[in-house]
């Protein structure tokens, strides 16, 4: 990790399902739009500064991480099926890949902009910025009371103040909205251009943090990790790097709305980490592999090129996204906006 190269997909994880040859690692990319294509580890995943720039607390933080997590991945690598793992080790090395992919910054990102364009079109409608602006007064009657306050009025002459006061109200509301909505649109557009930046420095400041002390950490914790060894070595590695089983779905990153059931954390083609909740069960390779794909943002990578891959590459991205359209909508919807 040092430097400027910057891997969102840790090229040690990369190397577990990749082949040697020309000293070089050889890895499969499956895209859900384009034919499987061969690179290099190195090349695969690397974003140059993704995480800051060279000698960044992020950069710093993550390679501490993965030195201090290489021997894990080893002696997973080489236990057999079913063997207890470190469930503080594993916790800490799921919540790190999950925290560091490039779907987590894009989604992040994504979901802002989203945001962004749906207050805009709400409030480029009068009739919306006005109900708006009103509302917002009606729910905070202290600063009315503040400004009457700052006035130091008599008891009799602040009564009088409030009944002016109510009527020339809706008057002012009315113009100041259609000033609001104006404004309004101007500061939206204006910070969705800053969007992409707002949402990497966020995503590289979360970055700084113990991983094994983050909330996540703490959450996974309560899951027992075993070892699971494939029958037919050919486990996939999203570019998410995990995927989660939880009460509403599969995932690639949790929310705290959602108990997970079951974590999986690929560490090879024949080797897996699977954590699993009290009340979750166990699953069979076929719906691993379909939990993995759809949990996949973009890619996928596999040692291999076969039919049974490319039709698994269809599900990409199916289950990659943080808030849905709808969820997003209820989020900005008019009945939100006037509750401010």
């Amino acid at each position: 990790m040092a430097g400027k190269r910057h891997h969102h997909v840790w090229q040690m994880l990369q190397r577990g399902f990749s082949w040697r040859e020309n000293n070089d690692d050889h890895v499969w990319v499956y895209s859900k739009e384009d034919r499987p294509k061969r690179t290099v580890t190195r090349k695969y995943g690397r974003i140059n500064g993704f995480y800051g720039p060279e000698g960044s607390k992020a950069d710093d933080n993550i390679t501490d991480f993965e030195n201090s997590t290489q021997e894990f991945i080893h002696h997973v690598r080489d236990s057999p099926h079913g063997a207890a793992l470190d469930h503080e080790l594993a916790a800490a090395f799921i919540a790190h890949l999950e925290m560091r992919s490039l779907f987590l910054r894009s989604e992040i990102s994504n979901v802002a902009s989203r945001c962004s364009s749906l207050l805009q079109t709400t409030i480029s409608r009068k009739e919306k910025s006005s109900q708006i602006v009103e509302s917002y007064f009606l729910n905070h009657p202290e600063m009315i009371e503040g400004v009457l306050d700052d006035l130091k009025l008599t008891q009799s002459d602040r009564v009088s103040a409030k009944e002016l006061i109510s009527l020339v109200l809706p008057e002012i509301l009315d113009g100041a909205s259609e000033e609001f909505g104006a404004m309004g649109q101007l500061f939206l557009a204006h910070l969705e251009g800053l969007i992409p930046k707002l949402a990497a420095d966020a995503h590289n400041k979360a970055l700084v943090s113990e991983f094994s002390e983050t909330e996540r950490a703490q959450q996974h914790k309560k899951l027992s990790y075993t070892a699971y060894r494939s029958s037919t070595a050919s486990l996939i590695l999203p570019d998410t790097s995990v995927a989660f089983i939880t009460s509403s779905g599969c995932t690639p990153v949790t929310a705290t709305k959602n108990k997970v059931e079951l974590a999986i954390a690929p560490v090879s083609a024949e080797v897996a980490i699977v954590g699993m909740s009290s009340n979750g069960c166990a699953r069979d390779e076929k719906t691993l592999q379909r939990v993995l794909a759809s949990c996949a943002y973009k890619n996928f990578l596999a040692p291999q090129r076969s039919a049974a891959l490319d039709g698994l590459s269809r599900k990409i991205g199916s289950k990659a996204k943080l808030i849905s359209d709808a969820e997003l909508a209820r989020l900005v919807a008019d009945k939100t906006l006037l509750n401010l």
